[in-house]
């Protein structure tokens, strides 16, 4: 039962993920995506992990994050607003 919980969840991120235009769901979702796959990687394998090895997975996600959020603003400055339909995919 909780298996087909977390592949609902995963599956519902997907659809959100390619219905919306904006880069900022955008990076939401994905960061969704990672947290949701680092607790199914813990959850079923939390007899092999130490804390160490979780604590480490947790800051790859959090520096995943920030590095979205970067490129984000990055984008989002660059080209003025966050919209993927009106973007040209080219940073100039």
């Amino acid at each position: 039962m909780v298996t087909f919980f977390y592949l609902i969840i995963i599956i519902t991120s997907v659809f959100i993920f390619i219905n919306h235009k904006s880069y900022l769901y955008f990076v939401v979702i994905l960061e969704l995506l990672s947290l949701e796959i680092l607790i199914v990687i813990f959850f079923y394998s939390s007899m092999i992990f130490s804390t160490g090895d979780f604590l480490m997975m947790m800051t790859l996600v959090t520096s995943e994050a920030a590095m979205g959020l970067t490129l984000m603003v990055t984008i989002l400055r660059a080209n003025g607003s966050d919209m993927v339909s009106n973007k040209n995919m080219t940073m100039v």
